[in-house]
């Protein structure tokens, strides 16, 4: 594997940490023997990992169901506290973002993925929901924006 870059989500695939998840947070460090790379896992470890143990993150259609299932059972829990409408559309939205996954439509989940973010970020912004709240959905929705982005 080559190329990576930061915030790419990878699984090692050997080592201390293997079958772990996590993104890549820096470029690549160039050894004598081997290139590494700055590793953020979903624990919050950060670890230096050889590049032949790491590869992309590719999750199954079930393992992306139960990412946005994640995240739609923490939007439900603070929908009340959302502006306007945006208790109600946001679960929807993310419903069609699974939608829009499933068919491997990447211009309409890039669409969905976007809604939702966009509106997450404008009520913690404005403190409708606190910072802590969105930590809890930080890493399925990186997930789930990782699975959009490689969408061909």
């Amino acid at each position: 594997m080559s190329n990576l870059e930061p915030n790419d989500r990878v699984v090692v695939n050997d080592g201390e940490h293997r079958n772990k998840h996590g993104k890549v947070i820096g470029g690549t460090i160039y050894g004598l023997i081997e290139r590494t790379y700055p590793v953020q896992l979903d624990n919050n470890d950060n670890s230096k990992i050889p590049e032949a143990f790491l590869e992309y993150e590719n999750l199954r259609s079930d393992e992306l169901t139960e990412q946005i299932t994640n995240v739609r059972v923490q939007v439900n829990k603070v929908a009340d506290q959302l502006p306007g409408e945006t208790g109600k559309e946001l679960p929807n939205h993310l419903q069609y973002l699974g939608d829009a996954i499933a068919s491997k439509d990447k211009e309409w989940a890039g669409r969905e993925y976007n809604y939702v973010a966009k509106n997450l970020e404008a009520a913690s912004q404005r403190g409708f929901i606190t910072k802590e709240w969105m930590e809890t959905i930080r890493i399925p929705f990186e997930k789930l924006d990782w699975a959009v982005k490689r969408l061909s």
